[in-house]
């Protein structure tokens, strides 16, 4: 009932009322709930949040919501983001949200939304899947790789260098030949990404052949080479020498 109580006296900026102190209350009683592992009470104030985002349309109350379930929302807090996952306003804050909470089912709720995504939602999704590390999520990314969108296309080889399945490799090297020079340094970056997660596998020796060809590569600025040599010791150790 407290929570409620709070949440009612939320106020959207510019209304003319003081709400900070408000604000202040609901998210020390996150912080609280979290940093005392109190699980009965840090469900009953989710609880409390998630009503909050029905009774509340305010679009920055909403958000502040969104913003303190990041915080202490567990599954229980998965259905009612994911419906905010095609709303310009929020997909962001729920997106953020869903990848902190980073339950199974969190992470399938974004993969789900991936799927049907459309406009700017695609780049925000297609990074929440890539950062949760979604080995689910692949076939859609490799799909979304070869976009005519540069920015959605450059999402989905961050998302496949951060997983780093083992057929993502010729996708990641045919965007190192692009001809724009700050193309081919991004490509570069995401292959040594793509390396290092690989090494984290046990694929060391195919790590260690990629960093030497990026050492390798005189058109690439020396941190990318540097970054490469730094990463092929990482993988092998003295062998580098």
């Amino acid at each position: 009932p407290a929570v409620d109580e709070l949440v009612k006296l939320l106020d959207a900026p510019g209304k003319g009322s003081d709400d900070v102190h408000v604000r202040f209350a609901l998210h020390g009683m996150v912080i609280t709930v979290m940093t005392g592992k109190a699980e009965a009470q840090r469900a009953a104030l989710a609880e409390g949040l998630i009503a909050g985002l029905s009774t509340r349309a305010e679009p920055e109350v909403r958000a502040f919501l969104i913003r303190q379930l990041q915080l202490c929302g567990r599954d229980e807090a998965v259905a009612p983001l994911t419906a905010f996952l095609v709303d310009d306003r929020f997909c962001e804050p729920a997106t953020q949200a869903l990848v902190r909470i980073g339950t199974p089912s969190a992470v399938a709720s974004l993969r789900n939304a991936l799927g049907t995504a459309k406009g700017k939602h695609v780049v925000t999704l297609t990074m929440a899947v890539g950062q949760l590390r979604d080995t689910d999520s692949v076939g859609t990314l490799q799909t979304l790789a070869k976009h005519a969108d540069a920015g959605i296309a450059q999402a989905a080889r961050y998302a496949l260098a951060n997983i780093a399945p083992a057929d993502a490799r010729p996708v990641l090297e045919a965007a190192a030949k692009a001809d724009r020079p700050i193309e081919r340094f991004r490509a570069a970056r995401q292959l040594l990404l793509y390396a290092q997660r690989r090494a984290e596998q046990g694929a060391v020796a195919e790590t260690a052949a990629l960093c030497r060809g990026l050492v390798a590569d005189d058109a690439l600025p020396v941190h990318a080479r540097t970054g490469a040599l730094s990463t092929l010791v990482d993988a092998i150790g003295t062998k580098a020498l």
